[in-house]
This record gives C-alpha cells, sequence and structure tokens, in this order.
C-alpha cells in the first residue's frame, strides 16, 4: 500500500462465511405445502360436517389432527411419487 487509499484491507477471513451456498430444497417446501392444504381441507369438511350433520363427535376427535397438520414443522404426509 501506498498510503493513498482508504480502503480497507480485506483478508481471507472476512470472506470465509460468505463462500457457502445454501440449497433450498423445493420438495420438501412444496410437500410443507400439501400438508398444510391438508390440514385446511380436514377442517372445512369439519365445518362442513358440524352445520349439516351435526357430529360434534368428529370435531372433537379430528380437530386436533388438522391443526397438528397446519402447524407442525415435521413431515407428516409425504406426497412425492416415485
Amino acid at each position: 500500500m501506498n498510503g493513498t487509499s482508504n480502503a480497507k484491507v480485506l483478508n481471507e477471513r472476512v470472506f470465509e462465511g460468505q463462500n457457502r451456498i445454501v440449497r433450498v430444497n423445493y420438495a420438501h417446501k412444496r410437500n410443507m405445502m400439501k400438508q398444510r392444504m391438508c390440514g385446511v381441507l380436514l377442517l372445512a369438511v369439519l365445518i362442513f360436517a358440524v352445520s349439516f350433520a351435526e357430529d360434534m363427535e368428529l370435531v372433537l376427535a379430528a380437530v386436533p389432527a388438522a391443526l397438528y397438520l397446519l402447524f407442525t414443522k415435521k413431515t407428516i404426509l409425504s406426497f412425492e411419487c416415485e
């Protein structure tokens, strides 16, 4: 350096954490979206069952399952065709 530049000297340690490639698993994201849609569909069926058939036993059993499908981060249902 000749002393005329005010730029910072960058060493290799600054760039070590920035060279990582982040891989996104889109198949997992699609699977989770389908799982959440199944949870929404199950809730819609339950609302239909309560409004027309007045079946409260079905609601008491299936609402926790539908909410679990909606809010879990685990893969419960798998939609991948191999």
